[in-house]
């Protein structure tokens, strides 16, 4: 299966073709993760699990 052929199941399968950014900006992290790789890396992966039925892809 292409690439091209999972985001078009994606979208077919959650009705989006919404795209989420993970885009971490340092200066916006809330205080308690600031300088911690991992709780940056749980942070990012809780949004991907929060969203991941309501979008069709996530970009780093």
């Amino acid at each position: 299966m292409t690439f091209l052929d999972m985001l078009r199941t994606a979208e077919r399968q959650n009705g989006s073709m919404l795209c989420v950014g993970l885009d971490p900006e340092p200066t916006k992290f809330p205080d308690r993760i600031k300088g911690d790789s991992n709780k940056i890396y749980d942070f990012c992966a809780a949004i991907v699990d929060a969203t991941a039925d309501l979008v069709s892809s996530f970009k780093p």
